[in-house]
């Protein structure tokens, strides 16, 4: 006997099957593409960024000096990126009462009409709140993924160690010497700034020294030497002397390598001097 509602029943999957092949007879559109490679954002980097974040601005209370030292910071880092960058400064409520508080805006115009808006806080109650800065981190590596095609260009390691030295370390830092070689600003940046993190950390005594002769970039500080063991270790992955990751002097010789250089410490009379070529 013939029941309708069976055949009510049956037609149902095969009406969705007509549906969806109507869809599938349409033009589909194109997924979205890239022009960077799939590694492109080096989440190396962005960890190196921020211990080195972290060490130059400790204490970033909202529109204090170290909050609007940062803010200085990421507007100079995505204006050599090459955004269009503006600053404005107004007056907010926050937990230490009315401050001026200071936000960075960088532009990048695309191939859309649409915007992307991405986010990050600097401030912090605590300090140094390391993983605060976890955002800021990722957003300057974004930058540099967005302006790094990987090609040479002339790099004045001077200039990149001036600024280095400028920031507020805890131990003075001074740069000797000068030189241009041809390579990847951001990522000799970021070298150079693990190098100093590094010495401001188990430095006794002021000053650390940044020497540049040629394309040698060294650093020096008073303190405690290192072992033969560590000597030989320091620059692998997930080595470390102290409570870190273990990944900014890998780093260190990862910039060195791709700029056909090297990198490598000696400890001498109570001074512990690391060293990197890049070219």
């Amino acid at each position: 006997m013939f029941d309708p509602r069976i055949y009510r029943s049956a037609f149902i999957p095969v009406a969705l099957a007509l549906v969806a092949l109507a869809f599938s007879l349409t033009d589909q559109q194109g997924g979205l593409g890239t022009t960077l490679a799939p590694d492109a954002f080096n989440p190396q980097n962005a960890y190196s960024t921020l211990i080195g974040l972290s060490a130059a601005y400790p204490n970033r209370r909202p529109g204090s000096a170290g909050d609007d030292a940062l803010a200085s910071r990421v507007s100079q880092v995505f204006t050599r990126h090459g955004f269009a960058v503006s600053t404005s400064a107004n007056p907010a409520r926050t937990t230490d009462g009315t401050r001026t508080l200071e936000m960075v805006t960088a532009t990048r115009t695309g191939f859309s009409s649409g915007q992307i808006v991405v986010v990050a806080p600097r401030d912090a109650l605590t300090a140094p709140a390391t993983a605060d800065l976890s955002g800021t981190a990722t957003l300057l590596e974004l930058a540099r993924v967005e302006d790094d095609h990987g090609i040479a260009e002339p790099v004045d390691l001077g200039s990149l160690a001036r600024a280095c030295a400028s920031r507020p370390w805890a131990v003075p830092v001074v740069v000797e010497g000068d030189a241009v070689v041809l390579g990847r600003a951001a990522l000799i940046a970021s070298a150079i700034e693990n190098l100093v993190a590094n010495a401001a950390h188990f430095a006794t005594e002021g000053p650390i020294t940044i020497a540049i002769t040629g394309a040698r970039v060294t650093v020096a500080n008073r303190g405690p030497a290192l072992s033969r063991h560590a000597c030989a270790h320091v620059f692998d992955r997930f080595y470390s002397t102290r409570a870190s990751s273990g990944l900014g002097l890998a780093i260190v010789r990862s910039v060195a390598l791709a700029h056909g250089g090297a990198a490598g410490v000696a400890c001498a009379d109570g001074t512990t001097t690391f060293w990197l070529t890049v070219g």
